[in-house]
């Protein structure tokens, strides 16, 4: 309870949220005394108040999905976390062009580590939200690189006390909350077609949805156009005729380039911010 210490503050209605606080009130705790039948000595007992300051106003998400036995309600009442099954899948050494969901009420930035080589450097581009991380290159293996846009550190990981921003160009990467998640929207489309048309009584088909993602038979496809009969077009076709329940929600579409890159190991971390 000193005030230069600093903890975890959970709140049993929402056990997955996190908020980091500091003591930030002197404890002034009342003592009562008690003696209680056969006792020649006294007992004591005592209350006392603490008060906490979250210097960092946004609770932070202990995980990113949840379960298929998990009550899906209790977490769409806070924040925007998908099932298991309905995430992005997690990209890889090899992967250049990739989905990212933050299921958070809040921007939050992305810890990257890197393996390999890069002889020209390369970029790490958000297209959903424009930000771009550039690095002048890697060390030499087997050390890793990691960039940490959440805290603006570029560190090396067999110390990660020691910096290296020489190898960092400019920015870092930040995600996008998801901002609304629509569920059990039905999706219909025909054969050979990339146009779908929804049904919904949760949202209208605009244009505010264009480049926003809708999952159908468990794949996320982009949303490009919105036609003046409601059609929604997509960056990809079917090919056959089809209907399924589908789910709309934004998405972070990450790009690395760079000439003569090649990285042997690749891996991201970030924790979602809620209110």
């Amino acid at each position: 309870m000193d005030h230069k210490v600093a903890g975890e503050l959970i709140f049993d209605a929402r056990p997955d949220v996190t908020y980091w606080v500091r003591p930030s009130k002197q404890i002034a705790p009342e003592i009562y005394e008690h003696l209680l039948e056969g006792n020649t000595e006294k007992t004591y007992s005592g209350t006392f108040t603490a008060t906490f300051s979250a210097y960092e106003p946004f609770g932070f998400l202990t995980k990113k999905s949840y379960s298929v036995d998990e009550d899906a309600n209790h977490y769409s009442s806070f924040c925007g976390m998908l099932r298991d099954d309905e995430m992005p899948s997690t990209p890889n050494a090899a992967s250049r062009s990739f989905l990212v969901y933050n299921c958070g009420t809040e921007p939050c930035g992305v810890r990257f580590s890197f393996n390999g080589t890069a002889p020209n450097g390369f970029t790490i581009i958000n297209e959903t939200n424009r930000s771009v991380c550039k690095i002048l290159g890697l060390p030499q293996s087997p050390t890793q690189l990691i960039v940490d846009g959440d805290n603006c550190q570029v560190l090396m990981n067999s110390d990660t006390s020691t910096e290296a921003f020489e190898l960092h160009d400019d920015g870092y990467v930040y995600l996008t909350p998801y901002e609304e998640v629509y569920r059990d929207v039905t999706a219909t489309w025909a054969a050979k077609a990339n146009i779908i048309y929804i049904n919904s009584d949760q949202i209208v088909p605009s244009k505010a949805l264009i480049n926003k993602f809708i999952y159908i038979n468990g794949n996320w496809h982009k949303i490009i156009d919105c036609l003046n009969d409601g059609g929604l077009v997509l960056m990809t076709r079917f090919s056959s005729a089809g209907s399924a329940s589908a789910i709309i929600t934004t998405m972070n579409e990450i790009v690395i380039e760079g000439e003569d890159l090649s990285l042997t190991d690749m891996s991201l971390t970030y924790a979602p911010r809620v209110l």
